[in-house]
């Protein structure tokens, strides 16, 4: 596949370009170049594998995302591999929990931790505890989802 060929070149912005491309191409070679190029290049191979992942892929997933440093300064990949993460409900896949705690534990973004906040809510996913902690959240959009959940939550006891 010449794309992948691309991904080689001398040439920085042709390199470039190929991983991108590669990042929106559903295919066997595809999945496989990602899945070799994983542990050596994760912030490259990160969207073509995503974008090809697979169900018995999980374990790879998971690992190679809680691998990847949370700093504060961004020095790392780990804001875009989170996103990735987040979206990935938009190609019809669930993130496993284990990465949605993941990211609501470790993230510096509140837009992030939001996300994966409704996508554990929508899993019922969320403990009391999580909701009672997101009361206190600097994100007013977290604590009127809290507020809101543990709400309903209470109705739906009392009756």
């Amino acid at each position: 596949m010449p794309v992948i060929e691309d991904t080689k070149s001398d040439c920085e912005q042709l390199r470039d370009a190929a991983w991108n491309a590669l990042g929106n191409i559903r295919h066997t070679q595809v999945r496989q170049f990602a899945l070799d190029k994983l542990q050596s290049d994760i912030e490259n191979a990160w969207a073509a594998f995503i974008i090809n992942y697979q169900e018995q892929d999980e374990h790879i997933l998971i690992e190679r995302a809680k691998s990847v440093e949370v700093d504060f300064e961004c020095k790392t990949s780990w804001h875009r591999m989170q996103i990735d993460i987040l979206n990935m409900v938009d190609n019809g896949l669930k993130a496993p929990a284990v990465l949605l705690f993941h990211i609501y534990n470790s993230t510096y973004c509140s837009c992030c931790r939001e996300l994966a906040l409704r996508q554990m809510g929508k899993r019922r996913l969320l403990t009391n505890e999580i909701l009672e902690e997101c009361l206190y959240d600097s994100n007013s959009d977290i604590r009127f989802y809290a507020k809101q959940y543990l709400n309903r939550r209470k109705t739906v006891l009392n009756i």
